[in-house]
Parts: C-alpha cells; sequence; structure tokens
C-alpha cells in the first residue's frame, strides 16, 4: 500500500530539478565576478569622491558606463539576483547623465546599498530571491527616485514649453518705442 509514495516523491524531484535554475557556468561565474568587482571599484570610487562634494551630485561618464556594464554582465551572466538591482539602478542613472542630472543624496545613498548588493549576490549567485531581503527595498527605492526625476523632467519641459510660447507671443507683437515726456 505504501508503494506508490516513493513513487510520487521522485516524480516530485525531477519536477522540482526540472523547474530550478540551472547553475552558472563556471567560467562565465568568473567572468561575473571578476567585471563586477572591477566596476563595483568605479562606483565607490565615485561615492567616495561625492563625500567631498555636496548633493546634488554630477553623473560622470564613468558612473553612466559603470552601471551599464554591471547591469549587462548580470543579465549576460543570467545573475536573476543581479538583474534585479542593477537593472533600476542603471536606467534611474542613466536617466540622470542623459538629462543633466545630478543624483540626489538619497540616490547616493541607494547607489552604495546596491553595490553592496551586488558584491553580496557575486558570492552568492545561485541564491534565490529569499537570500536577499534587501532587494525589494532597494528596487522600490530605485523606482521611487526615477518616479521622481519624471515629475521634474515633466516640470521642466511645462515651464520650457511655457517661456517658447510666451517669447513667441512677445515677437508678434508690435514694437512700441517708450514715449518720452
Amino acid at each position: 500500500v505504501s508503494a506508490p509514495a516513493p513513487a510520487a516523491s521522485a516524480a516530485e524531484a525531477a519536477a522540482a530539478t526540472a523547474t530550478a535554475a540551472p547553475a552558472m557556468d563556471p567560467v562565465l561565474q568568473e567572468i561575473f565576478r571578476k567585471e563586477t568587482a572591477g566596476h563595483v571599484a568605479v562606483v565607490r570610487n565615485f561615492i567616495e569622491r561625492c563625500g567631498q562634494a555636496v548633493a546634488p551630485y554630477a553623473v560622470t561618464e564613468a558612473l553612466h558606463r559603470a552601471c551599464h556594464t554591471l547591469s549587462g554582465i548580470a543579465k549576460t551572466a543570467g545573475a536573476r539576483q543581479g538583474i534585479k538591482v542593477a537593472e533600476p539602478m542603471e536606467h534611474y542613472v542613466r536617466k540622470l547623465y542623459d538629462n543633466g542630472h545630478g543624483l540626489p543624496e538619497e540616490g547616493l545613498l541607494l547607489l552604495r546599498d546596491t553595490v553592496r548588493s551586488l558584491e553580496n549576490v557575486v558570492e552568492h549567485v545561485e541564491e534565490d530571491t529569499g537570500f536577499f531581503p534587501d532587494h525589494g527595498r532597494l528596487i522600490a527605492g530605485w523606482h521611487a527616485l526615477e518616479r521622481s526625476l519624471d515629475a521634474e523632467l515633466a516640470r521642466l519641459a511645462e515651464a520650457g514649453e511655457r517661456t517658447v510660447a510666451e517669447a513667441a507671443r512677445h515677437e508678434e507683437e508690435p514694437f512700441a518705442p517708450p514715449q518720452a515726456e
């Protein structure tokens, strides 16, 4: 009567194995480790230099490229937990860079925590979401900063449009020199 139980356990084990993420190729894992370490060092250097300045901090090309590469290498390596935090970080930093906006203090703190998290991902690349309890906060933080930036960019665009419309209206008005009394 107890014979079907082992068959069910074997079937469950086979299903679990089929749905588990495959282990990362050791060569790819080593490339991921080295690339991440190099670009995290660039981000840490940026963070260190910001300690001598006041927010908002100018987003350098080096920071922009490092964040882009951290996101890209996580995707290339298939490091799911790295992708989760690197992608929103890279997206926000790229938007700052492209629009000439500085990184706010909140962004600097989030950047610091994100690079720590990426280092943790490198050391525990095979772990699942439960191993990285801080990721939800980091992702939510990047998304909140991006929403705030989007709102600021929209306000600036509206102000620019009003300025252009006002200037055009003044150009259409005939010039009347001031009357001398």
